[in-house]
């Protein structure tokens, strides 16, 4: 397991802010944080400083801001994921691709109740994942603001967005 420090953290944090996408992290990013305050919790107990204070507390409110924009970013992915009858855990953390797996089985059992597939009405089918060739900047689209994105970024986005930036030549559709 590798060591994460405040600046990894901090890193993280700024990469969530900054791209509409969810931000790939390791399986056991969460333990590696868990670990690092363990970490900082032993410093402050064996030799009580106000820099080790600030760092524990610092620490925290990162994690905690991070945690809540990535919670976010799931809810919508897993729903986009099952309105466009796709399943994508990569970059997830452990206990973030059981809440994936837990928010998909919510929607597939909302749907089953409702009698429908989770598609609404008239929309297309060929949603899924694309592979952004250039840099792009934060656009508008119908429904929601989506991007930066970054050359090589993978993503999925719903129908008409896709549409647009394969039209355009700024993104090409991921085989899996």
């Amino acid at each position: 397991m590798s060591e994460l420090s405040y600046d990894e953290l901090r890193k993280a944090q700024l990469q969530e802010r900054h791209y509409s996408a969810l931000q790939k992290l390791g399986e056991d990013y969460y333990d590696e944080f868990s670990s690092y305050v363990n970490e900082l919790k032993a410093r402050l107990d064996e030799k009580y400083s106000g820099d080790d204070a600030r760092a524990f507390e610092n620490a925290f409110g990162v994690f905690n801001d991070l945690v809540s924009r990535r919670k976010h970013k799931l809810v919508l992915k897993a729903l986009r994921d099952f309105r466009n009858g796709v399943f994508v855990t990569d970059g997830l953390a452990r206990q973030e691709k059981k809440f994936y797996e837990s928010l998909m089985e919510l929607f597939e059992d909302y749907a089953a109740e409702l009698g429908f597939d989770g598609k609404e009405e008239g929309e297309p089918d060929d949603d899924g994942a694309i592979r952004i060739l250039m840099d792009l900047p934060q656009f508008m689209a119908s429904d929601a603001s989506y991007g930066p994105f970054s050359k090589g970024q993978e993503t999925i986005l719903p129908a008409d967005v896709t549409a647009l930036l394969l039209k355009r030549g700024a993104a090409e559709k991921v085989r899996k």
